[in-house]
């Protein structure tokens, strides 16, 4: 089995979460892009999009919006964009 980071973070809680649901988990990236970067995962592994159920897939698109209106209120950006990745984690995470 394939040690997963993000996974390892569900368990150990070693980063600064600012935003929890019953399904994903969101905290602040490492190396920023901007203030508030923020990464979302699932709590449970999904290497990518289509491993999410429907109820998976809605609550964590949901969860992103959530983030992304906090984002937008506290930091006054022009503009709050997600993207989706797994690649250089083998872990769906919206940026």
């Amino acid at each position: 089995m394939i040690k997963c980071r993000f996974c390892e973070i569900v368990k150990s809680r070693n980063v600064n979460i600012i935003f929890e649901s019953e399904n994903n988990i969101g905290f602040l990236d490492k190396s920023p892009l901007n203030k508030g970067h923020t990464l979302l995962i699932p709590k449970k592994h999904r290497a990518d999009i289509n491993e999410l159920s429907l109820k998976e897939y809605l609550s964590i698109m949901k969860d992103a919006r959530k983030i992304s209106k906090a984002i937008k209120k506290v930091f006054s950006p022009f503009k709050v964009g997600i993207f989706i990745l797994g690649f250089d984690v083998y872990h769906l995470h919206i940026h």
